[in-house]
């Protein structure tokens, strides 16, 4: 949505809370997907700014800009760690969908956004990666598969 006056917005709705299997991967990836063409809408008219809102939460800036608009405070609910009226540059929100490396911690702690669960291994630094599981990276990947998943099971990857 392009308010005229130089800001592209990208409306977030709310997350079901009864989601599981692949879903949260692939709606990171369908996320991402919305902030890259956002971002390149943005560009393309020339905007001075590109912002993330969220369901619920949405700024009057935004709201002003549909006229039948109605506020859901159910739906603000559904929001946890958010504020009303919150907005984000998405240039700030895409690094965080597309970063190729995590620490062990991190990857250890909670899927971190972005990332692909089959592979975590792969987000690891290449020295991290040969001392957690005592092979480089180009030897784990021409192993059969069946011993990459001894290895990263052993390794506390899986």
């Amino acid at each position: 949505m392009d308010d005229g006056a130089g800001t592209v917005y990208l409306w977030q709705g709310w997350w079901p809370e009864e989601v599981a299997g692949w879903a949260p991967l692939r709606w990171r990836a369908e996320w991402r997907c919305g902030l890259e063409t956002a971002l390149q809408y943005g560009k393309a008219r020339g905007a001075q700014s590109c912002m993330q809102v969220w369901a619920g939460m949405e700024p009057s800036a935004f709201t002003a800009l549909f006229p039948t608009w109605r506020l859901r405070p159910d739906v603000a609910l559904l929001q946890p760690g958010r504020q009303s009226g919150d907005k984000v540059p998405l240039n700030q929100l895409l690094p965080q969908l597309t970063r190729t490396l995590y620490s062990l911690e991190e990857l250890r702690t909670s899927l971190p956004p972005g990332a692909d669960p089959r592979c975590l291994e792969a987000y690891l630094p290449t020295t991290d990666f040969q001392e957690l599981l005592g092979i480089t990276k180009e030897d784990f990947y021409t192993l059969p598969f069946w011993k990459q998943i001894k290895l990263k099971q052993a390794a506390g990857l899986f």
